[in-house]
């Protein structure tokens, strides 16, 4: 890897915003604690969950920074061109990176500070220097969530009609499997505790789909879709999870209560007359249930929601028509 020279340098950093402040000896001392670093095409800069406090600039090449999320397609959330930086906040905040940084081109970066040199040096040895940096730094992201909240803001019907397609499921106008992994997490620490996630499922559904069709079978779930309205509260959640399986996220509802409620979803459930989609023939849908509660069984919406299938499979194999709550 070929260094460059300090004046071209300090000619990239006096394009860096976070450096715009400082005096040209000032952006030398900067430069002085810089190093170039040459990513390969393909290779990453940084990987999420890795540690690091330094800031990068672009002199050649294209990077792009990506969220991983499970079983889904990876989210672009940045691409940086020559002459723009990214990982100011790496710089003070000493916690494991959030995304992924990528080379899309071979990529020559500037690095600082410098592999084996820590800010905190610098901040030490040049107090004034690392204070006007610092003073920009948090003004440049500061600017950068103001602009994201007014471009929020303009396009705000946008984002709604945006948030319908990813979270709303089509059939039965209830949220959908994408809440449940997506938003639902987040939302949890802001709910009255305890919150009750009961997953429910018909037992005899296949059998229903069967013998009268899928059509049919898409009626009855939008029938199950209104039962699960019908008992919600201000604030309980319902939401279609996988085929023929539901949730109801209950906050501010203990175990008990959340099977009385799930029991009389079951009587509702069993209680519907499917004669006009069946073409007059009688039918019962029979419903197992299981139930966990945040945050005694689980501090993560994922994993509520695996501890609450695994109880509903549970009854389901004990022969169905049955609740299992958690503990």
């Amino acid at each position: 890897m070929e260094e460059i020279t300090l004046g071209e340098k300090i000619a990239l950093l006096t394009k860096v915003g976070v450096f715009s402040k400082l005096k040209n000896e000032e952006i030398a001392v900067v430069a002085t604690y810089s190093r170039m670093m040459d990513v390969p095409r393909g290779t990453a800069v940084f990987t999420e969950n890795s540690y690091g406090r330094q800031l990068f600039v672009v002199k050649e090449g294209e990077v792009l920074i990506t969220k991983h999320r499970e079983r889904e397609h990876d989210i672009d959330l940045a691409q940086y061109l020559p002459g723009e930086s990214f990982g100011e906040m790496d710089l003070v905040a000493n916690m494991r990176r959030g995304a992924n940084a990528v080379a899309i081109r071979d990529t020559r970066l500037l690095v600082f500070p410098a592999k084996g040199i820590t800010f905190e040096e610098v901040l030490t040895k040049y107090p004034r220097i690392s204070a006007q940096i610092l003073s920009k730094m948090l003004a440049t992201v500061a600017g950068r969530v103001r602009r994201t909240h007014e471009l929020i803001r303009e396009r705000e019907p946008w984002i709604q009609n945006l948030k319908k397609q990813l979270f709303v499921d089509t059939l039965t106008g209830l949220l959908n499997a994408n809440f449940l992994r997506e938003d639902l997490p987040g939302q949890l620490p802001f709910f009255e505790e305890p919150v009750s996630l009961i997953l429910v499922k018909p037992d005899n559904f296949k059998k229903f789909n069967d013998a009268y069709g899928h059509e049919a079978g898409d009626r009855a779930l939008m029938l199950v879709a209104v039962i699960l309205q019908s008992v919600e509260r201000e604030s309980y959640i319902a939401a279609r999870y996988r085929g023929d399986e539901f949730v109801l996220v209950l906050p501010g509802t203990g175990r008990e209560e959340a099977i009385d409620v799930a029991r009389d979803l079951g009587r509702s459930l069993y209680e519907v007359d499917f004669r006009d989609i069946t073409c007059g023939a009688p039918f019962k849908l029979a419903l197992s249930a299981g139930i966990a509660l945040y945050p005694q069984h689980a501090r993560d919406g994922r994993a509520l929601l695996e501890i609450a299938y695994e109880k509903m499979l549970g009854a389901r194999n004990k022969g169905g028509n049955r609740i299992a709550a958690a503990g």
